[in-house]
C-alpha cells in the first residue's frame, strides 16, 4: 500500500487533476489507519505518508484532508524525525491568520512554528527546517507588520531570530531583515531597553555580515529613543570603570 500512496502523491503534485489523486491517497491512508486500529497492531503504512499527504493537500487547498492527515499522524506513533517537525509546520499553516484582527490564530500558529524551531535547532541535519520555519513565520506575521500591531510579534520573533543565530544560518540578509523587524516590534511594544540591546546586536551583525543593511539599523536607532538609551548605557559603563 505504501508504494501505491507514494505514487498517487507524486502524480497529485504534477497533475492538473491533483485534487483527485490526493483524495485517493487520503482514502487509502484512512483504510490503512483504520486497519491498524482494528487489529491493534503496528501501522500498515509509513507514518511519513500522513505528513506527505497533508503537505500535498495543503498545497492544493484541501484543508480538511490536511487536518485529517495530521490528526491520524498525531494519533499514531510519532517518531522524533523531520516529519514531526513538518507536521508542526503544516498545522501552523492551517491556523495562519488571515488579517491583523486574527490575533488568537497568530498566537496559536506561532506555537507550532516554535515547536518546529525548537525541535530542529539542536539537530544539525534538520537545520534547514529552522530556516523553512522562519520563512513561514514571516508569511504569517505580515498582517501585523504595521504600527500598533508589531508589538504582538516580539515574543515569538525573538525565538526565531535566536534560533537562526544558534545554527549560524548563512542567509545574512534574511537574518538582518528579521533582526530589524524585531527591533521595530520591541519599539512598538515600548520595550525600549530590549530594543536598544537588540539594535546593538543587529548593528554589529550587519556591519560584519551585510554592511548594506547597517544604515537601516542606524536609521532605527536615530529615529527612536534608542540612541538616548544606548548613550545612557554607555555612560553607566564608563562610570563603573572610573
Amino acid at each position: 500500500m505504501d508504494a501505491n500512496i507514494r505514487q498517487l502523491l507524486a502524480i497529485a503534485i504534477s497533475s492538473e487533476e491533483g485534487e483527485k489523486y490526493v483524495i485517493e491517497s487520503y482514502n487509502l491512508l484512512q483504510q490503512a489507519h483504520q486497519k491498524s486500529k482494528d487489529d491493534d497492531g503496528p501501522e500498515v503504512c509509513g507514518s511519513d505518508l500522513y505528513i506527505q499527504c497533508a503537505e500535498v493537500a495543503l498545497k492544493l487547498q484541501q484543508f480538511k484532508i490536511c487536518q485529517e492527515c495530521l490528526h491520524m499522524y498525531f494519533n499514531g506513533t510519532t517518531l522524533s524525525n523531520q516529519f514531526l517537525c513538518r507536521a508542526y509546520l503544516c498545522q501552523a499553516q492551517l491556523l495562519a491568520p488571515k488579517s491583523a484582527e486574527s490575533v488568537t490564530e497568530f498566537e496559536t500558529a506561532s506555537v507550532y512554528i516554535l515547536k518546529a524551531v525548537n525541535f530542529a535547532k539542536d539537530k544539525p541535519r534538520y537545520h534547514f527546517l529552522v530556516y523553512n520555519a522562519s520563512v513561514l513565520y514571516w508569511q504569517m506575521a505580515r498582517p501585523f507588520l504595521r504600527p500598533g500591531f508589531r508589538a504582538l510579534l516580539h515574543p515569538s520573533l525573538q525565538q526565531v531570530v535566536s534560533a537562526l543565530e544558534l545554527i549560524d544560518d548563512k542567509d545574512y540578509e534574511w537574518r538582518g531583515t528579521l533582526m530589524i523587524a524585531l527591533i521595530e516590534s520591541l519599539v512598538d511594544a515600548n520595550c525600549m531597553k530590549e530594543a536598544a540591546t537588540s539594535s546593538q546586536s543587529a548593528a554589529q551583525f550587519t556591519l560584519n555580515r551585510n554592511p548594506l543593511m547597517f544604515k537601516d539599523v542606524f536609521k532605527l536607532q536615530v529615529n527612536t529613543t534608542i540612541c538616548k538609551i544606548l548613550k545612557s548605557m554607555t555612560s553607566r559603563k564608563c562610570s563603573l570603570i572610573i
